[in-house]
């Protein structure tokens, strides 16, 4: 949710500046983190509800969402500080229509502000990693317990196999 709370401040003050590229780019961060969001809330539901089917989907879910996220996100680091072949990066142009300090900061796209960026994608990743990690070890946890509870009470059968 952080991360989309970020792309929609960046967008709003660098509106002026970005290219349309650049735009759909972080729009698209923002429905992915929007969209991670609502897979974790999934997750929530799969822990209190102790289904093995709906942690199995979250997991899913996260693996398919990380492998776009990994994807799209070097795409959108890569536009953000190279801008386009059709559209090019004009710093003093960017610059002259600064209103604060932070969009001055972007347009000369100091080495800063590239490896906050960078640092933010990666820690998104992390948390997408760790949550695959996560729910992979509690699917194996409700797996365990469900043959522990078998072993407990097996089901019950007679000599020819039919249930009693």
């Amino acid at each position: 949710m952080a991360f989309g709370a970020i792309g929609i401040v960046v967008v709003k003050r660098l509106d002026a500046q970005l290219t349309d590229l650049q735009r759909i780019a972080i729009f698209f961060h923002i429905f992915m983190s929007l969209f991670f969001a609502v897979i974790c809330f999934l997750g929530f539901f799969a822990c209190i509800a102790r289904r093995a089917s709906a942690t199995s989907l979250y997991t899913s879910l996260i693996l398919g969402q990380i492998l776009f996220s990994i994807a799209s996100g070097i795409f959108c680091i890569y536009l953000l500080f190279n801008g386009t072949s059709s559209q090019p990066w004009d710093t003093q142009k960017c610059i002259a229509a600064a209103a604060d300090q932070f969009t001055r900061i972007f347009c000369q796209r100091s080495k800063l502000l590239k490896g906050l960026a960078t640092a933010m994608f990666a820690i998104m990743w992390l948390v997408e990693i760790a949550s695959i990690f996560i729910g992979n070890a509690y699917l194996s946890q409700l797996r365990e317990e469900a043959l522990r509870l078998e072993m407990l009470d097996p089901p019950k059968y007679d000599r020819d196999g039919n249930d009693c």
